[in-house]
């Protein structure tokens, strides 16, 4: 079609991917393409770029690659100042091999690594840490009661088998009209709930699974006479005694509770809510309307 570009007329060409190609790569490849025909071009005529997708993509997988670190970074550091080391590592080893299993399960369910299942990938690393600390410091505090090993862990798994379940299809199920709105945005965003829904129950297999494992080889009781240990006490009886008074007020912590609730959906109200966040990149669109009859 014919366009205007920096105030010349131009031919403006469109290039559409096919299902199953690799946007980066085909975008390399009409790069090529594009510089070879330049080169054969009579002197006045050249090939401007008007929008390039391929680089929005890659510049999305970098942001994943480092909130990925960042998150493998926060999660061992945390863990290591309250836990020890090798609860650290054994936690922060599920993050990346959540993100592999769900890679591996994503074309069983039709959804390819684009833009919003990098999204979704991104949201997924905050909800997909919870599993593995939840079954490693239920291990470790058996462990530290003088629990036998085995025992310890198989008894952790069983105990958490289902609520960790549920607690990963609740917060699936959050996610679930993402999917179920029907129309255009449902199918623009279905990855969203795709990849989130992968992501979480990676993570509760793999918590079950090599979590344990790692636990029953790795871990061991936390010494009190250890720095860690000492720091860790400071934090624990403090929150005894304030667990202690706080179960004694039957009834005025459950109506503090439903005072902070109320404020929190009240507050809730001011915050704006759109279905796509602003665009970030460098355009923006302007439509024309013109009388009917105008050339």
């Amino acid at each position: 079609s014919f366009s205007h570009f920096n105030g010349e007329r131009v031919l403006c060409i469109a290039a559409s991917m096919i299902e199953g190609e690799a946007v980066t790569r085909v975008g390399e490849n009409i790069m090529a393409c594009l510089e070879s025909i330049q080169r054969d071009l009579p002197i006045g005529l050249n090939i401007e770029t008007m929008f390039f997708q391929p680089q929005y993509v890659d510049k999305s997988i970098g942001d994943f690659i480092v909130n990925l670190g960042q998150a493998f970074f926060f999660v061992v550091l945390v863990m290591f100042l309250f836990a020890g080391i090798r609860l650290a590592l054994i936690v922060g080893i599920l993050v990346p091999s959540t993100v592999l299993m769900a890679f591996a399960f994503m074309p069983s369910v039709g959804v390819e690594l684009e833009m919003m299942s990098i999204a979704a990938l991104i949201i997924a690393l905050g909800l997909l840490v919870d599993n593995a600390v939840v079954v490693s410091e239920q291990i470790l505090v058996r462990l530290n009661a003088g629990g036998d090993r085995m025992a310890s862990v198989v008894d952790a798994c069983k105990d958490l088998l289902v609520p960790l379940l549920a607690a990963s299809c609740t917060t699936i199920a959050a996610f679930s009209p993402i999917a179920l709105a029907g129309g255009g945005s449902s199918e623009f965003t279905f990855s969203l709930f795709a990849v989130v829904s992968l992501a979480l129950i990676s993570s509760w297999l793999l918590s079950l699974t090599i979590i344990p494992l790692a636990c029953f080889y790795f871990l061991k009781p936390l010494k009190r006479d250890t720095f860690i240990g000492r720091q860790l006490s400071r934090c624990y009886d403090p929150y005894e005694r304030l667990l202690r008074r706080t179960l004694k007020l039957r009834w005025g912590y459950p109506i503090l509770i439903l005072v902070l609730t109320l404020v929190s959906g009240m507050a809730f109200k001011l915050v704006p809510s759109i279905f796509f966040p602003p665009n970030e990149r460098g355009q923006f669109v302007i439509n024309f309307e013109l009388p009917l009859g105008t050339d």
